[in-house]
């Protein structure tokens, strides 16, 4: 009785470590860019799963457009996409937001994060990271897809369980 208890004691530990450790709030300044385009900067960043989430506001007027695609996260909610627009360029659902996260991801509230070749760079003060966010589809499942009109495919997940 009191081993099952103190497994499931340190079961819950590990649980909210791991949840503390996939929502971490960054100091660091990170920009996105697509090309040679900056699509948004901020030092306020939140990462999650992997995923840079810039305050909306750090996006400039008008590169944001709404898209009709939508995705579910288990732990997440409700994924909203948006089309960018910067610099003559379009990449259709190029950034994602959780316009009502779920309590779990309540950091990422008034945040969007970008994917689909926009490249993020958070090389800066103390950091020597660039990556891509190209999306990888042999790591990540595909979502629940509310509505995609004119996606052949769904897009791949922004959620990892």
């Amino acid at each position: 009785m009191i081993e099952a208890l103190l497994l499931s004691i340190g079961g819950a530990a590990i649980a909210t470590t791991v949840g503390l450790l996939r929502t971490m709030r960054r100091t660091t300044s990170a920009s996105a860019r697509l090309r040679t385009s900056l699509v948004a900067a901020s030092d306020d960043i939140v990462t999650v799963e992997g995923n840079a989430y810039f305050p909306q506001p750090s996006v400039p007027e008008g590169v944001l457009q709404p898209s009709s695609t939508t995705s579910v996260c288990p732990w997440r909610g409700v994924a909203s996409y948006y089309d960018v627009h910067v610099d003559g360029q379009v990449v259709p659902d190029g950034a994602f937001a959780y316009r009502h996260p779920s309590p779990l991801s309540r950091r990422t509230k008034g945040r969007v994060a970008f994917w689909k070749g926009i490249e993020i760079d958070t090389s800066g003060p103390g950091s020597d990271r660039h990556h891509s966010t190209e999306p990888d589809h042999r790591a990540r499942a595909h979502p629940v897809v509310i509505a995609t009109p004119e996606l052949p495919d769904p897009p791949p997940t922004h959620c990892q369980s």
